[in-house]
């Protein structure tokens, strides 16, 4: 394209000429939407700047939108999910898991000390039974049908694996409850630690989440890869 001077069309009034670089750095800025005319020697009139190929061939055709989601690179973050609706989910599966446990015990270590009798004993069983179960669930509930806890899919929200895009596997939900288990262990406030980073990290994930490579999200914002 030569060194002529261009004009454009503002209000129904001509502006320039200007050089060739700036009307293009109009163009690419958004001053010029597309259908403002423009004219330059050598045309025969005014037309709008997008059906000139000497102009619309150096302009990138604006993006039709955000690309999908099942479009996002491996390993990208996926939009932060509810701090509430993470709180929630994890008072529901802390009940869950853990008050039958707790009951039983409770009524367990009761019966023993007024009787052992033989319902004293069932009670114990049952109470080890509850307690395993409890462990259990608390170890892989995140990697049930679809990366969803009872309490997270109560709060319609999933735990997913960034790199594959795919729901968060059982060994993927040992590892991110191990971190919390072993911190509770050392600091004995494992939870407070991990709701901390939640908070201040950009994608809500905690540790957990670091050394699984799993992020909590909301289940409907969820896409497969094709």
């Amino acid at each position: 394209m030569g060194e002529v001077g261009w004009y454009y069309d503002v209000a129904g009034q001509p502006v320039g000429p200007v050089g060739p670089a700036a009307l293009l750095e109009l163009i690419r800025s958004g001053r010029l939407a597309p259908g403002t005319r423009v004219w330059r020697p050598g045309l025969a009139g005014w037309a709008a700047w997008e059906t000139l190929p000497d102009l619309s061939s150096q302009v990138a055709p604006p993006p039709a939108g955000p690309p999908p989601l099942d479009a996002f690179p491996a390993g990208a973050l996926w939009p932060k999910a509810p701090v509430g609706g993470r709180v929630i989910a994890a008072l529901v599966d802390q009940l869950v898991s853990s008050v039958p446990a707790g009951l039983l015990v409770v009524a367990a270590v009761s019966a023993f000390l007024g009787d052992a009798t033989g319902f004293g004993v069932l009670l114990g069983l049952l109470a080890f039974a509850a307690v395993t179960w409890a462990l259990f669930y608390s170890f892989t509930k995140d990697g049930r049908p679809g990366g969803q806890s009872i309490g997270k899919k109560a709060m319609g929200l999933m735990v997913v694996h960034l790199q594959s895009n795919q729901p968060c596997s059982r060994s993927q939900s040992a590892l991110r409850f191990l971190v919390m288990f072993l911190l509770s262990l050392v600091l004995g406030a494992g939870w407070l630690v991990e709701l901390i980073v939640l908070l201040i990290e950009p994608g809500g994930r905690r540790l957990g989440d670091f050394a699984a490579g799993t992020q909590v999200i909301e289940a409907g914002a969820w896409r497969p890869r094709r």
